[in-house]
């Protein structure tokens, strides 16, 4: 009688939870991010008649507490590049994002020869470049615990040099109970 309860209760136990980012808040920032590109200066006297702007978004800063590998530097920029709010700024403001092309250039000589596109990346005309720098600040307890993300992107401007968009998107995540990170 005693294992079973034992058992049971052990069945019922919460499974840990993280305070790691998820998918939701890139897609959330990736949101957050077209509209307020849609209200700077930058573009929004743009129309979907206007010369395309070419975005090369570099791949992240983390200075964070999380560790995030250079693949998931590069896999977050591909999510917020790929996002819809992200991909309609062509239609409506004729303005693409894209990878480096000395980044594009890498990776097709890690990819199967035959599938490779050898000029991918190379013929682009590169307007203006984007980073993102990940910061956060993290409140831990023993039973919960509360990272706060800061993501800042910066535009620039590579015919002047300056900054012509700079915003900063937060969220939070929760863990409670038994948290592991």
């Amino acid at each position: 009688m005693v294992l079973i309860l034992v058992g049971l209760s052990l069945g019922c136990k919460s499974a840990p939870k993280t305070s790691r980012i998820a998918i939701e808040d890139y897609q959330a920032m990736a949101a957050e991010m077209s509209q307020s590109l849609r209200h700077s200066d930058a573009i929004e006297e743009r129309s979907a008649a206007s010369e395309p702007m070419v975005i090369s978004f570099d791949k992240v800063r983390n200075l964070s507490s999380e560790i995030m590998p250079q693949g998931e530097q590069w896999g977050i920029i591909a999510m917020v590049r790929s996002a819809q709010p992200i991909k309609q700024l062509w239609d409506d403001k004729r303005i693409v994002f894209v990878i480096p092309a000395q980044y594009a250039i890498d990776q097709r000589d890690t990819i199967d020869a035959e599938r490779a596109d050898k000029g991918f990346g190379t013929e682009r005309a590169v307007t203006h470049t984007i980073t993102a720098t990940f910061r956060s600040v993290t409140r831990a307890q023993v039973d919960r615990r509360v990272d706060v993300y800061a993501c800042q992107f910066e535009m620039i401007d590579l015919r002047s040099g300056t900054t012509v968009w700079i915003d900063e998107f937060n969220f939070q995540r929760e863990a409670m109970g038994d948290v592991r990170d």
